[in-house]
């Protein structure tokens, strides 16, 4: 049953405001004036991979551009009476998290007004393809680069880049529907995979005309402390507000451990707001955890990358599934595979959880090689979009969970074969 405008308002408060701590740390850390000539710069500039808005702007403007953005997102979901649901969750951290590095308060909008259109022209409801079109601003930053693309005339620029972004935004909705068939649900970054596509034909075409990209790798350190107890302090509210919402936390949270996760799932909706915030914090403290042990750094991308999981433990990720995933990325590690610290890794790791629904369907053994398979692949992927695609993981895994789910099912497996679950799934279907 659709919720009540009251109700609704107060399922989507929690994430107003976060928004408004996000803008507060940030002029608090940087300063007013400092924070708003940060932003400037960030929407002036463009801002492909790897683009750390803690560089190009600075700590006050990342954080002013990324909590406007979740409000006005919270806003949007709002003013088309969207009733709060998992995916809804994933959309709107994921969409804050890239808003520290890709997405910002220009690049972001003509690619929603694409999918807009796209509602109208086809007679479907906006307010269910409004995550969609956040999640979709993967692709902004092609919008920036045509916008301020070196020798172009500003008028040129100005129309090339909306109708760029137009484009996207129409042909969004219908690609990312057909990409989905190519992974069953394993890959829970569908949009990025649906938005490597589609960049990668943009972006061959705009090769012909001589349209060129300088690759970049902006990358913030020296700020492991604040930010590791900024979040954390953020996912233990998380963890008190979720089991301030009902009862029975612990049974229904376990029922989520248990879950495949594979897309769509969408816990909040059946699991309860409770369970599903509390599982939302865990794997943000676990995320964090990670990158300290592994000695990387918090900054923009890596905390976009944290935001991420932890908005898609709404929607497909739990601690059991993700655990498996950075085992993976460690053993890679450990066996100087790769560097844990380099930006391309530490991400591929953490967006690599991605693939979580096949750690949480066939366990242990094909979770860590998914990990390994894909941060292998993703190094190469970037180049076919000239790292436009902000999901660039999202890309890269559309093609692995390919790969893996072709390979277990020839093995004979099915879903849920996770020695470590198998007897408590059976328990509960009453299997003998």
């Amino acid at each position: 049953m659709e919720a009540t405008t009251k109700s609704r308002f107060k399922n989507y408060l929690f994430i107003i405001v976060l928004g408004i701590i996000f803008i507060v740390f940030g002029l608090v850390k940087t300063g007013v004036k400092e924070s708003f000539e940060g932003l400037i710069r960030i929407l002036t500039t463009p801002d492909g991979l790897i683009t750390d808005f803690f560089v190009q702007g600075n700590i006050g403007g990342a954080f002013l551009n990324s909590g406007l953005l979740i409000i006005i997102a919270t806003l949007l979901f709002l003013v088309f009476k969207k009733d709060m649901s998992g995916q809804v969750l994933a959309s709107l951290f994921l969409f804050g998290g890239f808003s520290l590095f890709g997405k910002n308060l220009i690049n972001v909008w003509p690619i929603i007004i694409g999918v807009f259109i796209f509602s109208l022209i086809k007679k479907e409801d906006f307010k269910d393809l409004i995550a969609t079109a956040l999640m979709g601003c993967t692709m902004a930053p092609a919008v920036s680069e045509v916008l301020f693309y070196p020798g172009l005339n500003l008028g040129i620029a100005v129309i090339a880049s909306l109708v760029l972004g137009l484009f996207i935004g129409l042909v969004l909705p219908l690609v990312s529907r057909v990409a989905f068939n190519f992974h069953d649900g394993f890959n829970l970054y569908n949009i990025g995979f649906t938005g490597g596509i589609i960049l990668t034909v943009v972006v061959s075409i705009l090769k012909v005309f001589g349209f060129n990209v300088k690759t970049r790798e902006l990358w913030s350190t020296g700020n492991n402390e604040l930010f590791a107890w900024f979040l954390i302090i953020i996912f233990i509210g998380l963890i008190i507000y979720g089991f301030t919402c009902e009862k029975e936390i612990r049974k229904k949270l376990k029922q989520i451990t248990i879950s495949t996760g594979t897309a769509p799932s969408d816990f909040y909706t059946n699991y309860g707001r409770g369970a599903t915030l509390v599982n939302m914090g865990l794997l943000g403290i676990l995320s964090v955890v990670f990158i300290l042990i592994v000695g990387a750094s918090l900054n923009g991308p890596t905390i976009g990358g944290v935001l991420t999981i932890v908005g898609f433990g709404a929607a497909g990720k739990h601690i059991r599934s993700v655990s498996y995933i950075l085992i993976g990325a460690l053993l890679g590690q450990i066996f100087h595979m790769w560097d844990l610290t380099r930006p391309t890794i530490i991400l591929g790791a953490l967006f690599a959880t991605g693939l979580a629904p096949i750690a949480g369907a066939y366990g242990p053994i094909f979770g860590i090689m998914a990990a390994i398979v894909h941060i292998s692949v993703v190094q190469n992927t970037g180049e076919l979009h000239f790292g436009l695609n902000l999901y660039n993981n999202g890309f890269a895994e559309g093609m692995v969970a390919l790969f893996m789910n072709g390979f277990v099912k020839i093995l004979g497996f099915k879903h849920q074969t996770d020695p470590l679950i198998r007897k408590i799934v059976e328990k509960e279907e009453g299997i003998r």
